[in-house]
């Protein structure tokens, strides 16, 4: 008896141990994590997916070629820009000079040349219409952001800090001392905006109709989730809340040059930011190429920078994040 218990008691445990065994193989692979992806990787695979993209509304006048293609587009994996073709319709006796476009990709406001003068309109993504605001744009837009529901663009022009409502066509002039505005400049709710006066930032609000003055600085730009303005002064970025109660250091890039430094340009989530910045010392610095400039994307509250694509220029380009399927694959 005592046997026979003796080889069930053995049979036992033999058995649970093989049990045991087994399921630690086979959880093992589910507890094995993958290494984890890099910043530029981790882009490349948002813009295959979603079409999530940099890119900005590049100049024609000199290319010719290029002429009905003027929005450039980033293509992370790659590390280089492409023209968006066939995106955006732009009169046959135009070249195009700069512009903004929606957080979409599905319309592009251009400042447009002709051989009898300037003007500006509204581009539709896939060749859907143009509607030119000849009439109400006396000035050139020497700077382009639109409003998050897309129905005003706020604009600096000979005059200042303008508004234009796409709709009524009627401009609403808000401060003839305006200098700057990035393409970031409204508010999540389209109730603020963001601009820059001589080296001030200053946000205006709409329904009380008042100014407020947030600090010294250059290139503000709105979060998309509403909670910081990011503006440069000298070497370094620096973020403020709307209220101007808090303000902190973002970062400060090394070995960069503070006028060849571009504003930031938020993430749709408000984790990563892009900016421009001449070549580093230990990227191979460009003694004799003042233009030689690179496209930088980090994630805030880490140090994880990487850059995504090699610019040209003697003005940085104003890059937008925007999103749009037909930007998950490049085209051939």
């Amino acid at each position: 008896m005592n046997a026979k218990l003796s080889r069930a008691s053995i049979l036992a445990v033999a058995l649970a141990l093989c049990i045991l065994a087994c399921t630690r193989g086979r959880a093992q692979p589910a507890s094995i994590q993958p290494e984890k992806e890099s910043l530029r990787e981790e882009l490349a695979r948002l813009q295959h997916s979603i079409g999530l993209s940099l890119a900005f509304v590049g100049e024609t006048r000199d290319s010719p070629e290029s002429s009905s293609d003027p929005v450039v587009v980033v293509e992370f994996a790659a590390r280089s820009t492409y023209r968006w073709k066939n995106a955006f319709h732009v009169p046959s006796s135009a070249s195009v000079s700069g512009g903004a476009l929606t957080t979409d990709g599905n319309a592009a406001a251009l400042d447009f040349t002709f051989p009898g003068g300037t003007s500006f309109g509204i581009s539709h993504h896939g060749g859907l219409g143009f509607q030119e605001f000849k009439e109400a744009r006396p000035s050139w837009p020497y700077f382009v952001c639109w409003s998050h529901d897309n129905s005003s663009l706020a604009t600096i022009t000979n005059d200042g800090l303008e508004i234009l409502n796409l709709s009524s066509r009627l401009i609403q002039k808000i401060d003839a001392a305006a200098t700057g505005l990035t393409s970031q400049c409204w508010s999540p709710d389209d109730k603020l905006l963001v601009y820059e006066a001589n080296n001030d930032i200053l946000v205006y609000n709409f329904e009380e109709r008042r100014l407020l003055h947030l600090d010294g600085g250059t290139g503000a730009t709105w979060s998309p989730d509403g909670s910081w303005i990011a503006f440069r002064r000298d070497r370094t970025y620096y973020a403020a809340e709307p209220s101007g109660k808090e303000k902190k250091v973002l970062f400060s890039p090394k070995q960069d040059l503070p006028n060849r430094l571009s504003p930031l340009w938020w993430s749709p989530d408000s984790q990563i930011v892009a900016y421009v910045g001449p070549l580093r010392p230990s990227e191979g610095f460009a003694l004799f190429d003042p233009y030689a400039l690179r496209l930088r994307v980090r994630r805030l509250g880490s140090d994880s920078e990487d850059w995504v694509a090699e610019i040209t220029g003697a003005t940085p380009p104003g890059f937008q994040w925007i999103a749009n399927n037909d930007l998950r694959f490049r085209p051939n």
